[in-house]
């Protein structure tokens, strides 16, 4: 392994972590975006470093491949890689923002699944009858239960989510939900943007053996 890669990776993990602990608790858009693209970047910059770099010995190169050839069954590792591509040459954005809402009538074991509003509209069985968006609408449909049940009324604060990618050959990847052959429990953006970083972290280590 080529020291200089290690050193250029350890400049690009402290990018990564700078941009994941702003990224904890941010709300505003435009400030995830970048951060989230920084991530991104810097994440598949770990791994073409690290290929060039382990070019300098059979031992290194050799691990590399069979490391990169395990990390493709990877939900979380994939869906980056594929993610920073798609932000790279793609037009679509990997993350959107889901605005706050007032989820009405909402379905949940014990209240009512069967409602109509003032104008006499009927909902049964339709997991929200009304979805509200927006901080500054009061508007109130009137909704009345019709199977003597509570009517489960929700507020919605606004979330920054990813979206499923396309890679070129457009087979379609989701956001993840498991890493290391384990459920991921928090699913948000900055979950798994730790995540990476922990794993980047430990890649990077484990070449230095081969320093």
């Amino acid at each position: 392994m080529d020291s200089k890669a290690i050193v250029k990776c350890e400049s690009r993990l402290e990018t990564i972590r700078d941009a994941t602990r702003k990224l904890v608790g941010c709300t505003e858009y435009n400030e995830f975006a970048s951060l989230w693209y920084q991530i991104l970047v810097a994440s598949k910059s770990v791994y073409s470093t690290l290929e060039q770099g382990s070019k300098a010995s059979v031992r290194s190169n050799q691990w590399f491949y069979r490391e990169k050839d395990r990390f493709k069954k990877d939900e979380l590792i994939q869906y980056i890689l594929i993610a920073r591509d798609a932000e790279e040459h793609g037009l679509d954005e990997t993350s959107e923002l889901i605005p706050e809402a007032r989820l009405l009538g909402k379905s949940a074991e014990g209240f009512s699944v069967r409602m109509t509003d003032r104008n006499g509209n009927a909902f049964v069985n339709c997991g929200v009858a009304y979805k509200i968006e927006g901080a500054g609408s009061r508007y109130d449909p009137g909704l009345r239960s019709l199977d003597g049940k509570p009517i489960l009324n929700e507020k919605r604060e606004k979330q920054i989510v990813l979206k499923s990618v396309r890679d070129r050959s457009k087979k379609i990847y989701a956001p993840p939900t498991t890493h290391q052959n384990e459920v991921l429990t928090d699913t948000s953006p900055a979950h798994v943007a730790q995540c990476m970083l922990s794993h980047l972290t430990n890649f990077v280590n484990e070449a230095r053996k081969f320093l």
